[in-house]
């Protein structure tokens, strides 16, 4: 199983080849969009997180470059919050990116950027302290009254005087970019991605930053979001009161809603990614996982949950051990079987049905197969229909049944060492399995909840 989430990958000459989602359309739409539009554009691409927002950009960037009609600039504000300013990050970007163009050379805009740079007021005090003053260190009631109105004098007529240069700047800037795109005759695509996990002020400062200096015709911006986090930044700065969704569209020109994906195909995509998917796995685990996430109608977002969820406790369970030899041996297919409804159900329930969950860790059930009929709504047999497990099917709630009051006796302290209460009859073998088995080495705990209990400390 893979020790991390990775992009997918872009096709060099067909980026959309591996698009599970089909959104190549999307990016054909908008990129119509922007060919017919002759204006300064900033389009926003809305999705949650975990929505793939990130791979639809880099791929639609990809194609854009391959058709040629456009260059493109690809900016990940996180990876970039530690600057102080926004626009060092996109000027730095800017140039990696179109440096080695024809035509026209970069450097004469990132000169003319030099001089929009932001400096604070404390800079200038320092200034004119000739750096005997520590701003950091600097105690208002250090200075008398007068000291203080010539200080604010002075401190003014810099900021006037910085606030002309910076005009005259932000009017050559403008004039080096304009300059730059006609020299190329092509419409430049900035995306902005993953602008919603900045710190809440430089995420503003780059919408200001889009909008003051790059409100030029020629210049595209796409910015991958997830709105209301966005929003968040806005409240966590302006207040409660603002009304965030009206500043955002002081910003933002046309606000686009990314598709979902359908949940099988997500879920598939997951499986994949995370490389749950084995022969062991397709034929025991899979099928469960997909029925119990369709009968408790998980969402996207926790269907990504449930994936991470099963990415920390999957490799704690002893499934690989058994892989290697059950078709040499029943006991493990057995075995193997079990842990599949147990690795199926209850971590779908600690994501879709988090009280049903709670209820069983704590063994607050009085009776056992009411309480499995609670947690396992529908009938396995007709849900799965596969006849390689039909046996197996047919007694999955027997399974849970028995799981349900191991643990729940391994909690009151009043396991049977004497009697086997925990059996479960494969009939398809005329073999049995004792459950108890699965209990630790001291017969107080089932070893499974260690494992959930351990993947419970992580925040999903």
């Amino acid at each position: 199983m893979s020790n991390s989430f990775e992009h997918i990958e872009i096709n060099a000459e067909n980026p959309f080849k591996n698009d599970k989602f089909n959104r190549e359309v999307v990016a054909d739409n908008l990129e119509s969009l922007i060919k017919k539009s002759n204006d300064n554009l900033v389009i926003s691409i809305d999705a949650n997180w975990g929505m793939g927002k990130t791979t639809f950009v880099n791929m639609w960037r990809k194609k854009l470059d391959n058709i040629g009609d456009y260059k493109t600039v690809y900016f990940s504000a996180w990876e970039n919050d530690d600057s102080n300013d926004p626009l060092v990050s996109i000027i730095c970007n800017m140039e990696k990116s179109l440096s080695s163009m024809e035509n026209y050379k970069t450097e004469k805009i990132k000169e003319v950027g030099k001089h929009l740079i932001k400096k604070s007021v404390p800079i200038a005090l320092k200034i004119l302290t000739h750096g005997l003053i520590d701003t950091e260190k600097l105690n208002i009631s250090d200075f008398n009254k007068e000291k203080i109105v010539e200080l604010a004098g002075e401190i003014g007529s810099i900021e006037l005087e910085k606030y002309k240069e910076e005009a005259q700047a932000k009017e050559k800037f403008k004039e080096e970019l304009k300059n730059y795109q006609q020299s190329i005759d092509k419409k430049i695509i900035f995306f902005i991605d993953e602008l919603d996990r900045c710190r809440p002020t430089y995420a503003i400062e780059t919408l200001e930053r889009i909008k003051h200096l790059f409100n030029i015709e020629g210049y595209i911006f796409i910015l991958s979001l997830d709105k209301s986090q966005l929003r968040h930044c806005v409240k966590l700065l302006y207040g409660n009161e603002v009304d965030s969704v009206g500043y955002l569209r002081r910003f933002i020109d046309l606000e686009y809603s990314l598709p979902e994906p359908d949940r099988s195909i997500y879920l598939d995509f997951l499986i994949n990614k995370f490389e749950f998917k084995s022969e062991v796995t397709e034929k025991f685990f899979i099928p469960y996982l997909k029925a119990l996430v369709t009968q408790y109608n998980l969402s996207l977002r926790d269907i990504n949950k449930l994936m991470y969820y099963l990415h920390i406790i999957f490799p704690r369970s002893n499934f690989c051990d058994l892989s290697n030899d059950y078709k040499f041996s029943p006991y493990s297919m057995m075995k193997l079987q079990i842990l599949s409804s147990i690795y199926s159900l209850f971590p779908v329930l600690r994501i879709g049905a988090y009280d049903k969950y709670q209820k069983f860790l704590e063994g607050d059930y009085k009776f056992e197969l009411d309480f499995t009929d609670e947690i396992i709504p529908f009938s396995p047999k007709d849900v799965y229909k596969n006849k390689d497990r039909k046996d197996f099917d047919s007694i999955f709630k027997h399974i849970v049944h028995n799981i349900l009051k191991l643990h729940k006796d391994s909690i009151e302290g009043t396991i049977d060492k004497r009697h086997n209460n925990y059996s479960v009859n494969f009939h398809e073998d005329a073999m049995e399995l004792d459950l108890s088995e699965l209990l630790d080495s001291k017969r107080e705990k089932l070893k499974f909840i260690n494992n959930l209990e351990f993947a419970d400390r992580f925040d999903f």
